[in-house]
């Protein structure tokens, strides 16, 4: 036989298990912020990541399966021994929308899409709740169903473990989520049980629109702990100016519930890869004497 078709014949026996594989996307994203704070009355200056450094692997196959391992590679996490894990879940995509399992982000987190979460000017944790109920963080042995109908996105998630000896497993832990766009204004919903805790509860709902060049957000989040209920209103403006983005927020309740959040940022699409934040935020005080607030300016790098 010709040896150019034996070489041929076996580089297709090789190539061809590889074709079969799943496809593998591999992304993540590194942060780095230089603020000066004012904490309890002490200044201070630094260097942080205030949550964009990941590591992440993202797998399809066209058997309809796909999977997710992700990594916190903040030099601050795991005991400050470097990376931790983030979401890592299966799924299955079909016809009927689709199921995913395993350590997931709350189906209600960051509805209102701040454009500057997980850097020093976000919101999440003074204007809105955090919490990895609220919107920050993950939570284990849940599953998540997802649809779309239409301009509206379902999310519904289920912690079903039966396994009443580890407090980390979420056993009746539920939260639904309801995203849409109707008339040109953008809205969303979303309620959660905090993990199943007796007498606690998560609660948010907003909605966006635009009109002359002026993108307003208003964004209404309730956390009831111990069957006391404590709400927060988050009013958000966005507008181009040059060739990025201002934004001012302002909402009623700030980091502990007894003062005002309030920022000013400015927003740089760099490129496709790269986006730079300047700007100031106050997260809220139990006293005038005692601001928490930043000031300063960072990039964030895709890859």
């Amino acid at each position: 036989m010709n040896k150019k078709i034996i070489a041929l014949a076996v580089a297709a026996a090789v190539a061809a298990p590889l074709a079969a594989q799943a496809e593998t996307k591999i992304s993540g994203k590194v942060g780095g912020e230089f603020t000066s704070n004012t904490i309890n009355s002490a200044a201070s200056m630094g260097f942080a990541d205030h949550g964009m450094g990941r590591l992440q692997f993202d797998v399809t196959d066209e058997s309809g399966w796909y999977a997710r391992s992700a990594f916190d590679t903040r030099l601050t996490q795991n005991s400050g021994n470097g990376p931790g894990y983030r979401d890592q879940y299966a799924g299955y995509k079909g016809s009927f929308g689709s199921v995913q399992f395993g350590k997931v982000a709350n189906v209600g987190q960051n509805l209102l899409k701040d454009p500057f979460i997980a850097t020093f000017l976000e919101a999440r944790n003074a204007g809105t709740w955090g919490g990895s109920w609220g919107d920050a963080s993950f939570n284990t042995s849940m599953v998540q169903y997802m649809n779309s109908f239409g301009d509206m996105k379902l999310a519904v998630e289920y912690g079903p473990s039966s396994n009443a000896a580890s407090t980390a497993d979420n056993q009746g832990a539920y939260g639904v989520a309801l995203t849409g766009k109707a008339g040109g204004v953008d809205f969303w919903a979303g309620t959660n049980n905090m993990g199943n805790v007796t007498g606690s509860s998560m609660m948010k709902a907003g909605a966006a629109m635009s009109f002359g060049g002026i993108k307003l957000t208003l964004n209404y989040d309730s956390k009831t702990v111990s069957n006391t209920a404590t709400a927060k209103m988050l009013l958000d403006a966005q507008m181009k100016m040059g060739t990025g983005m201002l934004d001012v927020a302002f909402a009623d309740k700030g980091k502990d519930t007894t003062g005002a959040f309030m920022r000013v940022g400015y927003q740089i699409k760099v490129s496709n890869a790269v986006t730079a934040n300047i700007g100031y935020a106050s997260n809220g005080t139990d006293a005038t004497t005692k601001d928490d607030s930043s000031m300063g300016a960072g990039v964030v790098v895709n890859f």
